[in-house]
């Protein structure tokens, strides 16, 4: 049985070029972040657990006839009564308990559970039984092949697709062989060696809004294995949570029907919700959103390693910095912060942190985007605050004049004291000035995500769109880039892309589209874009479609499955590279 693929994003790289201008930690510059593409193996988990039947009399057994059968107060049978069923007596299942993929017991409605291998029917064990409940099953392979019960055909609907199971066909022995399910109104039968009971990593969903009557869990048994991905096929090794504490729970993982089949506990670090019991939480934890950040005014605030801030540890937030980048926080009953995350178990009061930041009489703001600010080559000094009174130690590269700024800060009278080039890294506004360059382009800002090719050539940086001052060259270990703005000449003409801080390649160096192979996986009705983002379709056949190309629409990632006008986005489905 082959392991598939999920959803691969590729991933896209800041510029990495060889003049970055470095300022002040975190600093002012590019990082390469080369665009591999991820894989995530598929569940290949057999149907477990409990699922119901028809109680109807066309699917009943017999107790055999030379013995009877042991009454169990548990489906695993490890808790015997002093009851029997007597050999011979009909019994009516209404619940099956199957270990992966085996039937190992059954009840009928009173709840007496029994082995499986204490029946007869028709000379051997029952064949088959009809689920009451659909349950959703995961096709493994992309080479399954599904059979229509009312014609005979046959059909590969691709790795992922879902069928809602509705009987189970077993051998002798109890072991499931086949399913029959629906899938968009029509009814098929497939191997069950070729199906998975736990959603694919693309099927499933996070979902943050944990309620506090879930908020933390803990081991069923003695311990719990935690898992790196969110379908829980892969261990992180040496990593468990006892049954003897509460995690808490940062996210929901659901299947495609809402159904919770994991929980998130950490930056790639989930548990099965089979593995655990959920408890009411003390405290609820929101995830931030990206790029959220507090302040500490530069005081060494204690650091906890728990969200309710119980277990202080020996490190302190350092001095030299104000601004921290947070992930998430901790709620109380009445939805009062209690503290932030600012790292892996590394938690601080709220009550030490501001989500604004102190500057005295300052008014700090928003500048425009694609502000540009220039140095006039001179190595000025660089602020962690905007009062410019914290020195960081860093100063302006003096090959460089031209820097991106984001924000300033003016005095009561609104004269400007410092700009902040970038992650609270400022500069005394009269190092700096605001003089013309003399650009003949317009630029303006990309759609965030927006990304461009350069095919690994070592295509020349710029410090201007028009390509005249010459700073270095891309790397050729890398061909996706982010692009942050366009610039263009006065006919419209696309002439060069900035790869960040001011880093312009000429637009003929660079590709918009990138060729691409294999098949994508879609729904029917999935709607289809033109090459600028206008809806020109949808698709009309759930099914997998080859795939041409990759660009970007938008900011989002899009797949070419024929015409220009035949764009998709890349969430919407499943992609199988070939």
């Amino acid at each position: 049985m082959k392991n598939t693929a999920k959803v691969k994003y590729l991933g896209v790289a800041a510029a990495a070029l060889l003049a970055v201008a470095p300022v002040a930690a975190p600093a002012v510059s590019s990082v390469a972040l080369p665009g591999q593409t991820s894989v995530a193996k598929a569940a290949t988990t057999s149907l477990s657990g409990k699922i119901s039947v028809n109680p109807d009399g066309s699917e009943y057994a017999t107790v055999l006839s030379d013995k009877d059968a042991t009454i169990f107060a548990n489906p695993e049978l490890t808790k015997g009564t002093n009851e029997y069923i007597t050999k011979g007596t009909p019994v009516h299942p209404t619940q099956l308990y199957i270990e992966n993929g085996t039937v190992k017991s059954l009840s009928d409605k009173d709840g007496d559970w029994i082995s499986y291998g204490s029946l007869v029917s028709a000379n051997t064990k029952p064949r088959s039984f009809t689920v009451s409940s659909a349950v959703s099953m995961f096709n493994n392979d992309k080479n399954t092949t599904w059979t229509e019960t009312s014609n005979g055909s046959t059909q590969k609907p691709g790795a992922g697709a879902v069928l809602k199971i509705t009987s189970i066909r077993l051998t002798s022995a109890g072991a499931i062989n086949q399913y029959t399910g629906t899938s968009n109104g029509k009814t098929y039968t497939v191997p069950a060696s070729q199906m998975s009971y736990t959603a694919p990593d693309a099927a499933l969903t996070e979902d943050t809004d944990v309620p506090v009557s879930s908020g933390t869990v803990n081991a069923k048994n003695a311990t719990a294995q935690v898992y790196k991905d969110k379908a829980t096929t892969e261990v992180v090794a040496n990593t468990t949570i006892k049954n003897d504490s509460n995690t808490q729970v940062l996210a929901l993982v659901k299947d495609p029907d809402g159904n919770i089949v994991a929980y998130k506990i950490g930056d790639g670090q989930y548990v099965k919700a089979s593995d655990v019991n959920v408890s009411n939480a003390q405290v609820t934890i929101n995830i931030l959103p990206s790029g959220t950040v507090v302040y500490s005014d530069y005081k060494a605030a204690r650091v906890y390693s728990d969200a309710s801030v119980k277990n202080g540890t020996n490190q302190y937030l350092s001095t030299k910095y104000n601004a921290w980048a947070a992930m998430a926080v901790s709620m109380d009953a009445n939805g009062k912060p209690i503290a932030y995350k600012l790292g892996e178990n590394q938690w601080v009061k709220a009550s030490d942190l501001s989500d604004t930041e102190s500057t005295g009489d300052l008014k700090v703001s928003d500048l425009p985007a694609n502000t540009v600010m220039n140095s006039n080559y001179k190595a000025a000094t660089v602020y962690s605050d905007a009062t410019t009174k914290k020195d960081s130690g860093s100063k302006l590269s003096t090959d460089f004049n031209q820097w991106a700024a984001f924000r300033v800060a003016k005095d009561k009278d609104g004269n400007a004291v410092a700009y902040d080039l970038g992650d609270n890294q400022w500069v005394k506004a009269s190092d700096l000035d605001t003089s013309s360059d003399n650009s003949s382009a317009t630029t303006s800002t990309l759609p965030a995500g927006t990304a461009v090719f350069s095919n690994y050539k070592a295509a020349k940086v710029y410090s201007e769109p028009e390509g005249k001052n010459a700073t270095g060259k891309l790397a050729t270990s890398v061909n996706e880039w982010a692009a942050f703005r366009v610039a263009k000449d006065d006919n419209g003409n696309v002439i060069a892309y900035d790869l960040g801080s001011n880093q312009w390649v000429k637009a003929a160096d660079l590709d918009t589209v990138e060729a691409k192979n294999g098949t994508f996986y879609a729904n029917a009705g999935t709607p289809l874009y033109d090459r600028n983002g206008g809806q020109a379709g949808s698709i009309s056949a759930t099914g997998a479609y080859k795939v041409f190309a990759l660009t970007y629409i938008n900011g989002k990632q899009a797949l070419k499955l024929g015409s220009d006008s035949q764009w998709i986005m890349a969430a919407a489905g499943a992609y199988y590279p070939a």
